[in-house]
């Protein structure tokens, strides 16, 4: 796993090698300067990227597991000689597509690329951001916007260390957590924990909690949420900033978690544990031992992703919304984007009836009843039309792939 560099390249404005400038101001005794590398990403991009943001899918390393680097331009502003904004983009037409994610990104910063972007690029209408935490107020913004909360990340903040982490959990849950280690101890004998850091981690171990978080959606009757193509990709990332915590049971990965450090800031990416051990809770042993790994490593935040909110407020986490933001260059940009902004209207008006909903059935009166009644049936009508296509595609490749079908050795679970 990789903390963040000690010491940071930073760029020369007046090299011919550098960027092109598109803003220099003195305030004060210092400099504000803002530039562009065209088609190039330069070599201090990387560390800048983590110290300023801290965020694995903010990293060059991750950006180029899932696109070619070529074409990326770079933005940067500074004072005096720290960058305070980096953000990398690509310019597709009429609109500039910004690949930094899950970062925060506040209004003075979106306001200073904005500014430099438009000026640069005079056929370009919008810039459009992905997941961004701590955005501006549309309203109140000084170019028009439209932004949209299109991803749910559960965050945990940590204490200093493990055992105030655990203290801080309910009483329920932290007896939970001792008894189930207490009962897998007692009962498979083999059973260990391990944490396995960077180089240790293996493209086979990837594979096998693959296997696990496959096995766990179909015992609920859902469908896999990571391919095995993706094998590679999360070694290869893990081998520079990952770390598994993995429950044994005679030898046998029977739980794990994959999770990636960027200095203090942690991110959770996969959980799974053999259902046929459901009774001794190895998913919620391996999460807590895990995060305990992580606050020794230093992290103060762990990222769990979305979804699940009751199981990982269990652990802390609370949700945090990240928006999907389009600043256009004016009101007249907006109106010729006007199938992306009426496409954003009406996502907007979609998040807030779902909000209404959930709002709603928790109301006791009988028309909430019947909206629950009515949302139940659905689900439960969904969760059988996807039991029965899972059915229809069959379990076998995957069985002998990933032996889901061998039972456990040692004794059978209780």
């Amino acid at each position: 796993m990789r903390s963040h560099h000690a010491g940071m390249i930073t760029p020369g404005f007046t090299d011919h090698s550098g960027p092109e400038i598109i803003s220099r101001r003195q305030v004060g005794d210092i400099w504000h300067s803002s530039g562009i590398y065209h088609d190039e990403i330069p070599i201090f991009a990387a560390s800048a990227l983590e110290q300023l943001y801290a965020s694995i899918y903010c990293t060059i390393a991750r950006i180029g597991l899932y696109e070619s680097l070529a074409g990326i331009n770079t933005f940067i502003a500074m004072r005096g000689q720290e960058i305070h904004v980096l953000i990398l983009f690509r310019v597709t037409g009429s609109a500039i597509r910004v690949i930094n994610q899950q970062i925060a990104l506040g209004s003075a910063e979106l306001e200073t690329f904005a500014d430099a972007v438009f000026a640069r690029y005079e056929g370009v209408r919008r810039l459009e951001f992905h997941a961004l935490d701590a955005c501006p107020d549309c309203a109140q913004f000084s170019y028009p916007c439209q932004k949209l909360a299109c991803l749910e990340e559960n965050v945990v903040s940590f204490p200093a260390t493990g055992e105030e982490y655990l203290t801080m959990m309910s009483s329920k849950t932290r007896a939970m957590v001792r008894k189930n280690i207490r009962k897998s101890r007692l009962a498979y004998p083999s059973y260990r924990f391990e944490v396995l850091v960077g180089e240790q981690i293996t493209a086979e171990h990837i594979a096998a909690l693959i296997g696990l978080t496959d096995q766990r959606m179909r015992f609920k009757g859902r469908a896999s949420y990571i391919a095995s193509s993706e094998t590679e990709r999360l070694a290869a990332l893990a081998r520079t900033y990952g770390y598994m915590g993995l429950i044994f049971i005679d030898g046998e990965i029977c739980a794990g978690s994959l999770c990636y450090g960027v200095g203090s800031r942690h991110f959770a990416h996969l959980i799974g544990h053999d259902p046929r051990y459901n009774s001794h809770g190895l998913g919620i042993q391996v999460s807590v031992q895990t995060a305990f790994h992580s606050i020794a490593a230093g992290a103060t935040e762990l990222w769990m992703m979305g979804g699940r909110r009751e199981e990982k407020a269990r652990f802390l986490a609370r949700c945090r919304m990240l928006d999907r933001v389009i600043v256009y260059r004016s009101r007249r940009a907006a109106l010729l984007s006007w199938r992306r902004y009426l496409g954003m209207h009406a996502g907007q008006r979609l998040v807030a009836l779902r909000a209404w909903i959930d709002e709603r059935t928790t109301q006791p009166d009988p028309a909430a009843r019947l909206l629950r009644e009515v949302l139940g049936i659905a689900r439960r009508a969904r969760l059988l039309w996807r039991q029965a296509h899972l059915a229809v595609l069959g379990a076998g490749a995957s069985a002998t792939r990933f032996r889901r079908d061998e039972a456990p050795r040692g004794r059978p679970p209780h």
